[in-house]
This record gives structure tokens, sequence and C-alpha cells, in this order.
């Protein structure tokens, strides 16, 4: 069980807190509890989600190459899509 920093409030209203370190893809429960000259109260069970970790973005390479006495520069995925070059336009003739 984790906590937060105790909060002091003197009126009724909304309230928030900022939390980190949470792991991707979990449910989260949590209920405010409140002390005052009584006995202790606890609020209704609220559940979140966080997001799934984004996967990585894939490996890319970069290839230049002279064809032709042209020189150019590509980047080419792994799966071998060419993701950026410049036009080219080429006319071979016997």
């Amino acid at each position: 069980v984790n906590t937060t920093a105790v909060m002091s409030v003197s009126q009724t209203g909304v309230f928030s807190a900022t939390i980190s370190g949470l792991s991707p893809s979990t449910t989260y429960h949590f209920r405010v509890k409140a002390v005052g000259d009584g006995p202790d109260v606890y609020g209704d069970d609220i559940t979140f989600a966080t997001r799934a970790k984004r996967a990585p973005a894939p490996p890319t390479y970069d290839v230049d190459t002279n064809l032709l006495g042209i020189e150019a520069s590509f980047r080419i995925s792994k799966t071998g899509e060419i993701l950026n070059s410049p036009p080219f336009l080429f006319f071979l003739s016997r």
C-alpha cells in the first residue's frame, strides 16, 4: 500500500494530488480519508488505469549511395520501406 503526503484542507470541495512512478497497464485504487473531531471517515473506492507503454519506434537505417554518378541518401525502415528520399527521375538509354 502506498500513501501520499497528508494534505490539510479546511473546507469541502475539489482537491488534487500529483503522483508519479506509476506502472503502465495497471489499475490503481484510491480513496480519501477525512480526519476531524469525530471518527475517521473514508470516501468511496475509486479506480483508474494507466495506459500501456508505447512500443519503441522501429529501427531505421541511413543509406548513402552513388548510382550512375548521382549521390543520394535514403532512410530505410527495418521492413525495407523507404521512409524519406529526394525525388529522382532516371532515364536509361542504350
